[in-house]
């Protein structure tokens, strides 16, 4: 008796065997899903505007931003004048953005928060702190807010006419792009600017212009960039 209930046992694994064999070996072959290719790269601009053009699309609708930089104001006076402010950018979209800034060897650092619904009062904020900054919280600040248009940089692309996309310059060992552009009259005198933008990321790395007034002492300023995006 007891060697029957072995053979029955045995003969139960057995058939189980052979069952898990039929569908393994009985089943469709599985099929491999296809690789989804990456979307081909945007074709790389070929003018200064189209190159502007992806710079402000990057800065309107990235989900974060921050940077820190400096920006250098030197006025070519006797003697020679020169300020510096360290500047540091941090952005969420749809509207946090905090903008800090101090002078070079100071322990005060002052700070822009915008965290308001009203353009204009957002607006307002960033341009009415321009002189102390040295321009860099009119920037990239007012291109990453609602009111992008607002910005120095979108109107140094619509306003300047003979802006124009020089040869290839590394900053910081990212190769950029270089802008040139200037603006002239008899009663404000000549302003010429060079934008450096990122050729991988379309983020600007540095910007500098000159400012010679029609009677006046030359100025120029340069700011420095080091930005990251939706980290």
């Amino acid at each position: 008796m007891a060697r029957n209930a072995v053979f029955f046992i045995i003969a139960i694994a057995l058939a189980a065997a052979v069952w898990i064999g039929l569908v393994l070996f009985n089943s469709p072959p599985a099929v491999s899903k296809p690789e989804s290719s990456p979307a081909p790269p945007l074709p790389e601009p070929a003018t200064a505007r189209a190159v502007m053009t992806r710079l402000i699309d990057v800065y309107t609708e990235c989900k974060s931003y921050r940077d820190d930089g400096s920006a250098r104001m030197t006025v070519h006076s006797q003697p020679e004048f020169v300020d510096l402010v360290h500047f540091k950018t941090a952005f969420v979209r749809p509207d946090r953005l905090s903008f800090t800034f101090k002078k070079d060897g100071s322990e005060i650092e002052e700070s822009i928060a915008s965290v308001f619904k009203e353009t204009k009062l957002k607006t307002g904020t960033f341009l009415s702190m321009a002189h102390s900054t040295h321009f860099s919280s009119s920037l990239i600040p007012l291109l990453l807010l609602d009111s992008s248009h607002a910005s120095n940089i979108y109107q140094i692309s619509e306003r300047l006419a003979d802006l124009k996309l020089e040869s290839a310059e590394v900053v910081d060992g990212s190769p950029c792009f270089v802008l040139r552009g200037s603006s002239a009259n008899e009663s404000d005198g000549t302003f010429s600017y060079w934008l450096f933008v990122d050729r991988s990321s379309f983020l600007m790395r540095r910007i500098k212009f000159t400012y010679k007034p029609a009677d006046g002492i030359e100025e120029d300023c340069e700011i420095i960039y080091h930005p990251e995006i939706n980290v």
